[in-house]
């Protein structure tokens, strides 16, 4: 009995180690703001994604309602957060 118990955790073990890996297991980039997790960077939560802007120049991400004012609409086009909305608009300005 133990060896078919020893044989079944055996088994177990090899099982798992070839799962896919899961949310937990993922490992997440940074980006250039030292932001090391995926949601929104105000309320921190990974949800409401048809409400979720995902900054063209840090990747960061805000929902509309999280920002500061809060936007009633998803923006149409590229969108900036304010750290990086300056240096967008410059960019634009000098040619």
């Amino acid at each position: 009995d133990e060896k078919v118990a020893a044989a079944t955790s055996v088994a177990a073990a090899t099982k798992a180690s070839r799962a896919p890996p899961t949310a937990s297991t993922t490992t997440v980039t940074a980006s250039s703001h030292g932001h090391d997790e995926e949601g929104c960077l105000v309320c921190h939560k990974d949800d409401n994604h048809a409400y979720l802007l995902l900054c063209e120049a840090c990747n960061d991400e805000y929902h509309t309602y999280c920002l500061n004012p809060p936007l009633e609409t998803v923006p149409e086009g590229d969108f900036f957060c304010d750290k990086c909305k300056h240096v967008h608009s410059t960019k634009d300005d000098d040619g």
